[in-house]
C-alpha cells in the first residue's frame, strides 16, 4: 500500500468517525512523509474529535509549517481554540483563515459568534456583516446580526437586520419576536404587536407574548 493510499484510508476513516482508525492510518503517512500538510490537518481533526486538544494543536501546527497558507487548518485549530473557551485564540485563527479564503463563511460567522461571547458587540457586527456580504441569503447571521445591534442600543438597525431574517424566511419567529422587542424599546406598541401577532400565527405559543403586552396597549 503506498502512502497516498495510507492517506486516503484515514480520510474515510475521519469521513466514517472512526477516529482512532484514522489516527493510526495517518500516522504512518506521517511518520514516512513528515512534510504532508493535509495528513497532518486530518491528523489534527482526528484528535480535536476526540478532545485531545494538545495532540490536535501540535498536528495542526505541523501542518502550517509546510502550508501556511492552508485556510481549513486555520479554521480548525480556531474551533479546537474556540471548543477550550479560548476565544482571543480562537479568533486570532479564523481571522487568518479569512485572510487566505475571504470566501470562507463559517469564519466569518465563527468570529461573530466569539466575539459576541465576549460582550463585544461592535467587533461582532463587523464579523456578521462580513459573513452576509459571504452569503446574504442566511436568515440565521441577519438574525444574529440583530440581536448584537439590540445589545448595543440600536434598535432601529436592529429591526432591518430582522427584517431581512425574516424575508428569506417568513416563518422565522425568533426574528419576529425580537423585532416586536425592539419596536418595544422604540415606543412602537403597534408594530410590537403585528411583530407578535405574525410569530404567534406561526407558532401558537408566541401568541402568549400578547398578553403580556396588554398594560402597553391599553389606553
Amino acid at each position: 500500500m503506498s502512502i497516498e493510499d495510507d492517506f486516503e484510508t484515514g480520510k474515510a476513516y475521519f469521513v466514517k468517525g472512526q477516529f482512532q482508525k484514522a489516527i493510526s492510518s495517518l500516522q504512518q503517512v506521517v511518520a514516512f512523509d513528515p512534510e504532508f500538510a493535509a495528513a497532518w490537518r486530518i491528523l489534527g481533526a482526528s484528535y480535536a474529535e476526540l478532545r485531545e486538544y494538545k495532540m490536535a494543536f501540535k498536528c495542526y501546527q505541523n501542518s502550517l509549517e509546510f502550508d501556511p497558507q492552508d485556510s481549513a487548518t486555520w479554521y480548525n485549530m480556531g474551533v479546537s481554540y474556540e471548543l477550550l473557551n479560548d476565544l482571543g485564540n480562537a479568533i486570532k485563527c479564523y481571522k487568518e483563515a479569512l485572510k487566505i479564503d475571504p470566501e470562507l463563511e463559517d469564519a466569518a460567522v465563527n468570529i461573530g459568534e466569539a466575539y459576541r461571547e465576549l460582550g463585544q458587540y461592535n467587533q461582532a457586527v463587523n464579523g456578521y456583516k462580513k459573513a452576509v456580504d459571504i452569503n446574504p441569503k442566511d436568515e440565521v447571521i441577519w438574525y444574529n446580526m440583530g440581536y448584537v445591534y439590540d445589545k448595543l442600543g440600536n434598535h432601529k438597525k436592529a429591526i432591518e437586520c430582522y427584517q431581512v431574517a425574516v424575508n428569506i424566511n417568513p416563518k422565522f419567529v425568533p426574528a419576529f419576536a425580537n423585532m416586536g422587542a425592539a419596536y418595544i424599546e422604540l415606543g412602537e406598541i403597534d408594530k410590537a404587536v403585528e411583530c407578535y401577532q405574525k410569530a404567534g400565527e406561526i407558532n401558537p405559543e408566541y401568541s402568549t407574548i400578547l398578553k403580556n403586552l396588554k398594560p402597553f396597549t391599553e389606553s
